[in-house]
């Protein structure tokens, strides 16, 4: 997140270099790299997945606040148990966020299930 400051401005101490943006993805890339020869593949996916759905699903209500005030209100959606990017039926965050400013997601199935319970 430190890096993240520098480049939204959070962190007024360092001022953004000319290549920071590259050096906090070259670094990303080493991450999952690192992770998947380490044998945890599955881990470097969700990282992917997590960077893109961060990156290019991001709601219009989340796009001016600081890097750190997004993350808030990213890890919400990674931990809601919602298919994410590449897994089948994946809205991304912007949608996910858009119904939960809405009231949430209706699970059709679990309602016809509850009104046979009731007859």
């Amino acid at each position: 997140r430190t890096l993240s400051s520098v480049l939204d401005g959070s962190m007024v101490s360092h001022p953004v270099m000319p290549g920071t943006e590259e050096a906090i993805f070259a670094l990303f890339l080493q991450q999952c790299y690192f992770l998947r020869q380490a044998g945890h593949s599955e881990k470097a996916i969700s990282l992917y997945q997590a960077l893109i759905d961060f990156t290019l699903f991001k709601p219009d209500s989340v796009k001016n606040m600081s890097t750190k005030d997004q993350v808030e209100f990213f890890e919400p959606f990674r931990d809601s148990g919602e298919p994410r990017f590449g897994e089948k039926g994946a809205k991304g965050w912007s949608s996910w966020m858009h119904h939960k400013e809405r009231g949430g997601w209706v699970a059709v199935q679990n309602l016809v299930e509850e009104e046979e319970e009731e007859e």
